[in-house]
């Protein structure tokens, strides 16, 4: 039987509409998990944030024999440094930050729609009825753990996975569900509701 999380049901709660009532409820699990968007995520930081150092160690003279030490003010030093910090966020400081926005992350399933809420800068809700969603997606990890997408898109890395590249717990580009405990019964649970919903005449 699933388990449903007070503190997500309490969430969750002010965005029920007339007759709708939660059916599991819960938050991503603390901690660091890898999924397999960070097969391509992890390299391509590390190249962007190794060549980012090392164009700034070079505009700095570092690597400049005849500098002996001196310092020359380069337009090319501030330019560099977004690229830089840039670069150390997709190494080590979206993890901090994953962290960070999973204490304010909150799922559910109701009768009628998948829903996610997050109270970060600002609260934030996105949602897609049962009977409509495009597609259900399960990603396992180890164990009971995993994640389910709502949404097929064979682009999205090319497009930059929209706000999911910088944030991939961003509720902007629709709701998923990452990093959940008991993800084959929520999978399960949401696929009997479709298949419920596409028996139900309009």
């Amino acid at each position: 039987m699933l388990t449903t999380d007070q503190a997500a049901l309490q969430e969750i709660q002010p965005e029920l509409t007339a007759g709708e009532r939660v059916l599991w409820a819960a938050q991503p699990r603390p901690g660091f998990v890898l999924r397999s968007s960070d097969g391509i995520k992890i390299p391509f930081s590390l190249v962007w944030g190794g060549f980012a150092i090392f164009w700034e160690l070079g505009v700095l003279g570092v690597f400049n024999k005849s500098s002996h030490g001196t310092f020359h003010f380069d337009i090319f030093m501030i330019w560099g440094i977004p690229f830089v910090l840039a670069g150390q966020y997709m190494i080590w400081g979206r993890f901090l930050f994953e962290s960070w926005i999973k204490k304010r992350t909150f799922y559910a399933v109701t009768n009628l729609r998948v829903i996610a809420v997050q109270n970060s800068f600002t609260r934030r809700t996105t949602s897609n009825y049962i009977d409509s969603l495009p597609a259900l997606t399960k990603e396992a990890s180890s164990g009971r753990h995993g994640s389910l997408k709502f949404r097929e898109d064979p682009n999205a890395w090319i497009r930059g996975q929209g706000s999911a590249f910088w944030n991939e717990f961003s509720v902007l580009d629709g709701p998923r569900f990452l990093d959940i405990d008991e993800v084959d019964s929520v999978y399960n649970l949401v696929a009997e509701l479709r298949k419920t919903a596409a028996r139900t005449p309009d």
